[in-house]
């Protein structure tokens, strides 16, 4: 008999600076099985390649990754088959990915089965510099986390939504 694991994927949003790979890292921590993709590596590396981008993010360069993100989904949904393929050859039990479009979301939602999460932070000022920064919250989240304490208090709430979504006791 061949015991097949079980995968949970998570698609991560949330604005720019709010802690969401502070909040992937800190579940990690707690339980290692994961991995963590973006739909934006595909993008950013034609930037880095192609254009010279040194990882610098301001409001011109997310600008171009979106346009260039919608671009590639446009031609051939080729983020979210980036994704797919890593899936196959990936054996955590647990999966983020980062993605800001709900479009793209609901996607995952619907085809992976995954679980919507918004992370959040007051103290973060939102300044949208395209269309996916500016529609962050027009999605209806399974899941919303306030990133507004401690790490230590970013630390629970990881603890609560990894037993919330069932990968610890």
């Amino acid at each position: 008999m061949v015991l097949v694991k079980l995968k949970k994927i998570v698609v991560i949003n949330g604005n720019a600076g709010v802690g969401k790979d502070t909040f992937v890292r800190l579940c990690r921590e707690i339980y290692p099985d994961i991995s963590n993709y973006s739909t934006a590596e595909i993008p950013k590396r034609i930037m880095k390649r192609y254009f010279g981008w040194n990882e610098e993010k301001s409001d011109k360069t997310r600008k171009y990754l979106s346009d260039l993100k919608d671009m590639l989904t446009e031609y051939n949904d080729v983020p979210y088959r980036d994704i797919e393929t890593k899936l196959k050859y990936d054996d955590s039990s647990l999966v983020f990915i980062h993605c800001r479009e709900p479009e793209e979301i609901e996607k995952f939602r619907i085809r992976m089965n995954a679980i919507p999460l918004l992370i959040k932070n007051d103290r973060i000022t939102i300044s949208p510099s395209n269309h996916a920064d500016k529609n962050v919250d027009k999605y209806n989240y399974a899941y919303e986390i306030s990133n507004n304490g401690t790490i230590n208090e970013l630390r629970e709430e990881a603890k609560k939504f990894l037993k919330l979504i069932e990968v610890i006791k």
